[in-house]
């Protein structure tokens, strides 16, 4: 099976979250959806669990002026992909 990426503002809560669902029954816990049927509750939504699927893009990675062109070659390389795969707005020059 192909693999498929989505991209979407990281959130820093469960509470800001769009896979979320806050749940009254539940005290206004949220419940993961992505992992449904297994239904994983977050109680404490103002803080992000360990288990969250969302993970933070990598960064960019900074030339320096001592870099051979082995390296300038790889960092360009690792910040073309950050770009194509939906960017970050940190330079990495």
């Amino acid at each position: 099976m192909s693999k498929a990426i989505l991209i979407l503002d990281n959130p820093t809560t469960c509470e800001e979250c769009p896979i979320g669902t806050s749940d009254k029954e539940m005290g206004n816990a949220v419940v993961c959806r992505k992992f449904a049927p297994y239904l994983k509750v977050n109680p404490t939504p103002e803080v992000k669990p360990s288990w969250c699927p969302l993970k933070s893009m990598p960064e960019k990675k900074k030339r320096s002026g001592f870099d051979d062109l082995y390296h300038v070659g790889e960092k360009n390389g690792w910040n073309a992909a950050i770009d194509a795969i939906g960017g970050n707005d940190s330079d990495g020059e």
